[in-house]
């Protein structure tokens, strides 16, 4: 598994000088646009109609995945519950968006939810099919279907600031120090 891990800061210039030259910046500072520029539906698996904004005020990691996916979202469900576990489990909600909404039924969401015992501290949700790309391209997540069903798919976790511009991301089961330190807050 190829591992990176990307860790998104900008440091702003002064007047006075390069960027950092007066006061390092402490944390992550959120990069790129934001999630939330495109107001997408989205139904959970609890049956409940929300928005990509929902979240809006707080840190939020979000992910893609598919409920019948055998390797690599299982995996990147655990990767989401240890990076929490890892930050001292704070009270950061997950987000995971379904890139097969025409399977991914309220049963199917909820079944997987519930299989995995992640809690109410993580949403399981499908967009309308016509707006997955569009999700995937602002969380810069690769995907694509496999002609025996199924997708291949980038595994990543991106950790969102309260506008829903990206802080942090780890990509696979591993390399999420960056992401850890920064639900942490620095």
């Amino acid at each position: 598994m190829i591992l990176a891990l990307l860790l998104s800061c900008a440091v702003p210039e002064s007047k006075d000088g390069p960027a950092g030259a007066e006061e390092p910046v402490s944390g992550p500072v959120a990069t790129g646009p934001s999630l939330y520029a495109i107001d997408v539906p989205l139904v959970t698996h609890g049956g409940e109609d929300i928005r990509l904004d929902q979240f809006r005020g707080s840190p939020v990691i979000v992910s893609m995945f598919y409920t019948e996916c055998p390797m690599a979202c299982p995996l990147l469900v655990e990767a989401a519950q240890g990076a929490l576990a890892e930050a001292g489990n704070p009270a950061v909600p997950v987000l995971f968006v379904s890139l097969d909404p025409a399977n991914d039924t309220v049963e199917a969401m909820k079944k997987s939810h519930d299989s995995r015992g992640v809690g109410e501290q993580f949403t399981f949700a499908a967009p309308p099919a016509d707006r997955v790309r569009e999700i995937a391209a602002l969380l810069g997540i690769k995907y694509r279907p496999l002609p025996a069903g199924g997708f291949a798919h980038t595994s990543v976790l991106v950790l969102l600031d309260g506008e829903g511009r990206e802080l942090a991301r780890a990509e696979g089961n591993e390399g999420r120090g960056g992401l850890v330190a920064a639900l942490r807050g620095g």
